[in-house]
């Protein structure tokens, strides 16, 4: 289970759930500077989404703010969220993206995931390399 904290700046730690590898438990901590205030809906939501983008290097901004912007209007929009989304940039990693969203559920989630328009598809294929994608109760931790 993962664990957030936060403070009056705008910078929040993000403790990675816990994870086997070769016998060993890894954590990790990345550090995300919001780009707005925390609107705590989306921590407060029976199960929270937290993805980790890694941007394309060649990605030009304005195709970074209309991704951004795309996400934010999605959540908005989408069946099931608890919007608004928090979203910044992980200080360790310049180039990651984060995003957590609020849903009811991991089937609200997939159902709107399956509404995807190709417009947006091609959007994020052209401007992130590479995700994480991990679910967590983070209501019943906060």
């Amino acid at each position: 289970m993962g664990a957030c904290s936060h403070s009056a700046r705008g910078t929040s730690s993000l403790i990675s759930d816990a994870s086997a590898i070769r016998g060993t438990v890894t954590l990790s901590t990345r550090h995300v500077e919001f780009f707005q205030g925390i609107d705590f809906a989306a921590l407060n939501a029976p199960i929270t989404e937290i993805a980790f983008l890694r941007l394309r290097n060649d990605a030009p901004r304005e195709q970074i703010e209309a991704l951004e912007q795309a996400l934010r209007t999605g959540v908005e929009e989408a069946e099931g969220s608890h919007p608004p989304s928090i979203q910044g940039r992980v200080k360790e990693f310049p180039n990651d993206l984060a995003v957590f969203v609020g849903w009811d559920s991991r089937e609200a989630h997939a159902a709107n995931a399956a509404k995807l328009t190709l417009e947006f598809l091609q959007l994020l294929g052209a401007t992130v390399a590479s995700h994480t994608l991990q679910f967590s109760e983070l209501n019943r931790i906060m």
